[in-house]
């Protein structure tokens, strides 16, 4: 699993850092820009990250190899988040997920990403979802892929 995040990892730790059942174990990779909350621990390492830089993607899917789940929750930008959809696919392992987490419902991000959405349905190995996260018209969605098992 990779996860950006940027506050200090502190859901990523939430949800994963105490998992002690043996099918639960999961290795966790944490990407952030800041240098200075980086760590590793346990089953947990960080390694820095530019989302607005492609080639620092390349260097830390490079590093990890496939992977079964991304999820961005980091920059909340439609470029960062489109970063981490197009440099994290290929390195997705097939039944893995990439979600991006926090879109904002406004007129002029939704139009953006019904345009990627638009672009990513050629690939027919991949399988995408909006997800509504709250009733408000101010409320966040998020952006579900699926890679399916080849």
């Amino acid at each position: 699993l990779i996860y950006t995040h940027h506050h200090m990892f502190s859901s990523m730790f939430l949800l994963f850092g105490h998992l002690t059942h043996p099918l639960l174990l999961v290795q966790v990779f944490g990407a952030d820009l800041d240098e200075t909350v980086l760590f590793s621990e346990n089953r947990i390492k960080t390694m820095q990250i530019n989302q607005l830089k492609p080639g620092t993607y390349h260097n830390v899917f490079r590093s990890l190899g496939q992977v079964d789940i991304i999820i961005d929750d980091g920059l909340h930008s439609f470029g960062a988040n489109l970063n981490t959809v197009v440099h994290g696919l290929p390195f997705l392992r097939g039944g893995g997920w990439l979600i991006v987490e926090d879109i904002k419902k406004t007129k002029v991000v939704m139009g953006a990403w019904k345009v990627a959405d638009a672009l990513l349905s050629t690939d027919q190995t991949l399988e995408r979802y909006f997800i509504d996260c709250g009733e408000e018209k101010s409320a966040s969605q998020m952006y579900a892929i699926r890679k399916k098992v080849a």
